[in-house]
Protein backbone atom coordinates (compact mmCIF):
# COMPACT_ATOMS: atom_id res chain seq x y z
CA UNK A 1 0.00 0.00 0.00
CA UNK A 2 2.88 2.71 0.31
CA UNK A 3 2.82 3.69 -3.43
CA UNK A 4 -0.62 3.66 -3.67
CA UNK A 5 -1.30 7.13 -3.64
CA UNK A 6 0.79 7.91 -6.52
CA UNK A 7 -1.06 5.37 -8.59
CA UNK A 8 -3.42 6.95 -11.34
CA UNK A 9 -6.90 6.33 -10.14
CA UNK A 10 -8.09 9.34 -12.96
CA UNK A 11 -10.26 7.03 -14.55
CA UNK A 12 -12.06 5.50 -11.63
CA UNK A 13 -13.17 9.39 -10.15
CA UNK A 14 -16.39 10.07 -12.38
CA UNK A 15 -17.96 6.95 -12.25
CA UNK A 16 -16.74 6.50 -8.04
CA UNK A 17 -16.94 10.00 -6.89
CA UNK A 18 -16.18 10.70 -3.21
CA UNK A 19 -14.87 13.73 -1.67
CA UNK A 20 -12.67 15.37 1.22
CA UNK A 21 -14.22 18.86 1.48
CA UNK A 22 -15.21 20.39 4.82
CA UNK A 23 -14.98 18.80 8.40
CA UNK A 24 -16.91 18.21 11.31
CA UNK A 25 -17.33 20.68 14.93
CA UNK A 26 -14.44 19.13 16.15
CA UNK A 27 -12.46 19.84 13.40
CA UNK A 28 -11.90 16.42 11.82
CA UNK A 29 -12.18 15.84 8.41
CA UNK A 30 -14.92 15.27 6.00
CA UNK A 31 -15.52 12.06 3.51
CA UNK A 32 -18.50 11.89 1.20
CA UNK A 33 -19.18 9.04 -0.88
CA UNK A 34 -21.67 8.96 -3.56
CA UNK A 35 -21.88 5.35 -3.21
CA UNK A 36 -25.11 5.66 -4.65
CA UNK A 37 -23.55 6.33 -8.36
CA UNK A 38 -21.04 3.45 -7.65
CA UNK A 39 -21.65 0.72 -10.31
CA UNK A 40 -20.01 -2.45 -8.78
CA UNK A 41 -21.77 -4.54 -11.05
CA UNK A 42 -20.72 -2.29 -14.27
CA UNK A 43 -17.10 -2.40 -13.13
CA UNK A 44 -17.45 -6.47 -12.92
CA UNK A 45 -18.73 -7.01 -16.26
CA UNK A 46 -15.63 -4.27 -17.56
CA UNK A 47 -13.10 -6.81 -15.89
CA UNK A 48 -12.21 -3.57 -13.44
CA UNK A 49 -13.70 -5.09 -10.14
CA UNK A 50 -10.19 -5.78 -8.31
CA UNK A 51 -8.97 -2.16 -9.34
CA UNK A 52 -12.54 -0.41 -8.44
CA UNK A 53 -11.20 -2.78 -4.75
CA UNK A 54 -7.57 -0.86 -4.83
CA UNK A 55 -9.25 2.54 -5.50
CA UNK A 56 -11.95 2.17 -2.21
CA UNK A 57 -8.26 0.95 -0.40
CA UNK A 58 -6.66 4.41 -1.69
CA UNK A 59 -9.59 6.51 -0.56
CA UNK A 60 -8.79 5.09 3.26
CA UNK A 61 -4.95 5.46 2.99
CA UNK A 62 -5.89 9.24 1.72
CA UNK A 63 -7.64 9.66 4.79
CA UNK A 64 -4.80 8.39 6.75
CA UNK A 65 -2.64 10.81 5.19
CA UNK A 66 -5.30 13.51 5.74
CA UNK A 67 -4.85 12.98 9.68
CA UNK A 68 -1.17 13.16 9.47
CA UNK A 69 -1.36 15.92 7.73
CA UNK A 70 -3.17 17.88 10.21
CA UNK A 71 -1.34 16.20 13.07
CA UNK A 72 1.91 17.72 11.27
CA UNK A 73 0.09 20.82 11.50
CA UNK A 74 -0.47 20.73 15.45
CA UNK A 75 -3.69 19.82 15.54
CA UNK A 76 -5.43 17.43 17.97
CA UNK A 77 -7.36 15.54 15.05
CA UNK A 78 -7.14 11.41 14.79
CA UNK A 79 -10.32 10.65 13.49
CA UNK A 80 -12.42 11.37 10.29
CA UNK A 81 -15.94 11.33 9.68
CA UNK A 82 -17.26 9.54 7.04
CA UNK A 83 -20.48 9.92 5.32
CA UNK A 84 -21.84 7.43 2.73
CA UNK A 85 -24.69 8.33 0.62
CA UNK A 86 -26.70 5.49 -1.24
CA UNK A 87 -29.37 6.99 -3.05
CA UNK A 88 -31.69 4.47 -2.02
CA UNK A 89 -29.68 2.16 -4.70
CA UNK A 90 -27.88 -1.32 -3.95
CA UNK A 91 -27.01 -4.23 -5.22
CA UNK A 92 -26.48 -7.75 -3.35
CA UNK A 93 -24.98 -9.40 -6.66
CA UNK A 94 -21.84 -11.37 -6.11
CA UNK A 95 -19.72 -8.58 -7.55
CA UNK A 96 -21.43 -6.25 -5.08
CA UNK A 97 -21.28 -8.87 -2.20
CA UNK A 98 -16.98 -9.76 -2.43
CA UNK A 99 -17.18 -5.43 -2.47
CA UNK A 100 -19.06 -5.46 0.97
CA UNK A 101 -16.43 -7.91 2.21
CA UNK A 102 -13.12 -6.34 1.12
CA UNK A 103 -14.43 -2.87 2.15
CA UNK A 104 -15.19 -4.32 5.89
CA UNK A 105 -11.72 -6.18 6.24
CA UNK A 106 -9.50 -3.78 5.13
CA UNK A 107 -11.34 -0.52 7.17
CA UNK A 108 -10.77 -3.12 10.19
CA UNK A 109 -7.96 -4.71 9.03
CA UNK A 110 -5.41 -1.52 8.28
CA UNK A 111 -7.48 1.59 9.61
CA UNK A 112 -9.27 0.36 12.34
CA UNK A 113 -10.15 3.29 14.79
CA UNK A 114 -9.67 5.45 11.98
CA UNK A 115 -13.12 6.84 11.62
CA UNK A 116 -15.25 8.53 14.61
CA UNK A 117 -18.66 8.17 12.92
CA UNK A 118 -19.45 6.00 9.59
CA UNK A 119 -22.86 6.57 8.66
CA UNK A 120 -24.88 5.30 5.24
CA UNK A 121 -27.72 7.57 4.53
CA UNK A 122 -30.85 7.11 1.66
CA UNK A 123 -30.16 3.12 2.44
CA UNK A 124 -32.29 1.27 0.79
CA UNK A 125 -34.47 -2.09 2.34
CA UNK A 126 -32.60 -4.36 -0.06
CA UNK A 127 -29.29 -3.55 1.66
CA UNK A 128 -30.12 -4.92 5.29
CA UNK A 129 -29.64 -8.13 4.42
CA UNK A 130 -25.46 -7.12 3.14
CA UNK A 131 -25.50 -4.96 6.69
CA UNK A 132 -26.31 -8.35 8.58
CA UNK A 133 -23.29 -10.31 6.95
CA UNK A 134 -21.29 -7.33 7.39
CA UNK A 135 -21.42 -6.82 10.93
CA UNK A 136 -19.81 -9.86 11.86
CA UNK A 137 -16.70 -8.71 10.35
CA UNK A 138 -16.57 -6.03 12.36
CA UNK A 139 -14.98 -5.66 15.36
CA UNK A 140 -17.81 -4.50 18.52
CA UNK A 141 -15.82 -1.12 18.49
CA UNK A 142 -16.82 -0.41 14.65
CA UNK A 143 -19.89 -1.37 15.26
CA UNK A 144 -21.05 0.99 17.41
CA UNK A 145 -19.85 4.70 15.23
CA UNK A 146 -21.46 2.47 12.03
CA UNK A 147 -25.23 2.85 11.13
CA UNK A 148 -27.69 3.18 8.00
CA UNK A 149 -30.22 4.87 7.82
CA UNK A 150 -33.51 4.70 4.78
CA UNK A 151 -35.26 8.17 5.83
CA UNK A 152 -34.07 11.33 5.69
CA UNK A 153 -35.89 12.64 8.53
CA UNK A 154 -34.26 10.11 11.03
CA UNK A 155 -30.24 10.82 9.44
CA UNK A 156 -30.57 14.55 8.97
CA UNK A 157 -30.29 15.31 12.08
CA UNK A 158 -27.73 13.36 13.02
CA UNK A 159 -25.73 14.67 10.43
CA UNK A 160 -26.35 17.89 11.47
CA UNK A 161 -25.30 16.97 15.12
CA UNK A 162 -22.16 16.25 13.74
CA UNK A 163 -21.57 18.79 11.17
CA UNK A 164 -22.38 21.93 10.46
CA UNK A 165 -24.61 22.69 7.67
CA UNK A 166 -22.52 24.83 5.78
CA UNK A 167 -20.08 22.26 5.05
CA UNK A 168 -22.26 19.69 3.43
CA UNK A 169 -24.17 19.66 0.23
CA UNK A 170 -27.61 19.26 -0.12
CA UNK A 171 -27.76 15.83 -1.04
CA UNK A 172 -26.68 15.33 2.91
CA UNK A 173 -28.32 17.66 4.53
CA UNK A 174 -26.50 20.60 4.30
CA UNK A 175 -26.27 24.20 2.66
CA UNK A 176 -22.87 24.18 0.85
CA UNK A 177 -22.60 25.23 -2.67
CA UNK A 178 -26.37 27.23 -2.26
CA UNK A 179 -25.69 30.42 -1.27
CA UNK A 180 -27.64 29.98 2.17
CA UNK A 181 -24.64 29.65 4.54
CA UNK A 182 -24.43 33.33 5.88
CA UNK A 183 -27.62 34.89 6.09
CA UNK A 184 -27.61 39.15 6.74
CA UNK A 185 -30.66 40.35 9.06
CA UNK A 186 -31.16 43.51 10.43
CA UNK A 187 -32.16 47.18 8.84
CA UNK A 188 -29.40 49.65 7.44
CA UNK A 189 -28.56 52.70 9.43
CA UNK A 190 -28.63 55.91 8.18
CA UNK A 191 -29.84 59.09 7.72
CA UNK A 192 -31.67 60.32 4.47
CA UNK A 193 -30.55 64.02 4.43
CA UNK A 194 -27.04 62.97 4.78
CA UNK A 195 -26.28 60.76 1.13
CA UNK A 196 -23.66 57.80 1.59
CA UNK A 197 -24.58 57.78 5.15
CA UNK A 198 -25.81 54.59 5.54
CA UNK A 199 -24.16 51.77 6.26
CA UNK A 200 -24.70 47.88 7.96
CA UNK A 201 -24.65 47.86 11.98
CA UNK A 202 -21.40 46.85 13.02
CA UNK A 203 -22.98 44.32 15.52
CA UNK A 204 -24.05 42.21 12.16
CA UNK A 205 -20.47 42.12 11.11
CA UNK A 206 -19.54 42.52 7.96
CA UNK A 207 -21.08 42.30 4.52
CA UNK A 208 -19.64 39.48 2.13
Amino acid sequence: MSTILTEDFSDMKKDFPYKFDGHDKQGRPLLTVDFGSWDLDGAAERGQIDRSLRYYDRILDEAEHKLLDLQHQGKNVTQFVWLINQDNKASISLAASRAYWHYATVYEKQHPGSGTRILMINSPSIFSSAMSAIRPLLSQESNDIFDNYADEKEWKPIVLDLVDADQLSPSYGGTKGTGKSKILAGTFHGDANKPGSWSWPKFFGPRH
